[in-house]
């Protein structure tokens, strides 16, 4: 091996491609925000730090054979530091429009399965701009998710079924 070269692993290489092939064949045309559901259980805490927990679920519908709406669904609970208790319970569902890029074709379970992969890392920018927005103006601090890596979320979602609902 000459100096500067590495090894990748067969496995990270083989998903790689796999999210630039679906990256460059399938574009996200628009996306917003479509509900949001929250209550501030305790407005005037005072607390400055919170406990987030969070979760995803998706689903992809396919509309015709070049456009799928994906659809993104995040529950976050903030809890107390303190006391561990719910302070905010956040539901936010996001949609977003894929097409398939002119010229090319996918069947459609493969198209539908491309749109998945592309999902979390294409809708979830919009879960955590609301989500700052949101504690920002109801907790007087801005909660922030992590930010991702994409591969590692094509890994963990590869072969998994879509389960949100529309």
């Amino acid at each position: 091996m000459k100096k500067g070269e590495y090894v990748v692993d067969q496995d990270k290489q083989s998903i790689f491609d796999e999210y630039k092939f679906s990256r460059h064949m399938i574009q996200m045309r628009d996306a917003r925000i479509i509900g949001c559901d929250f209550e501030n259980k305790n407005p005037f805490s005072g607390e400055s730090s919170f406990n987030i927990k969070f979760s995803l679920k998706r689903n992809v519908k396919l509309i015709s054979p070049d456009l799928c709406h994906g659809f993104l669904y995040a529950h976050i609970d903030i809890a107390s530091k303190k006391d561990d208790k719910l302070v905010m319970p956040i539901d936010i569902k996001c949609m977003g429009n894929f097409i398939l890029s002119e010229g090319e074709s996918l069947g459609e379970d493969e198209f539908v399965r491309q749109v998945a992969l592309q999902l979390v890392p294409q809708l979830l920018p919009y879960v955590r701009e609301l989500l700052s927005t949101i504690s920002t103006m109801s907790l007087a601090v801005p909660i922030i998710l992590p930010t991702m890596d994409v591969i590692q979320s094509i890994r963990l979602n590869k072969g998994r079924h879509n389960d949100g609902k529309n």
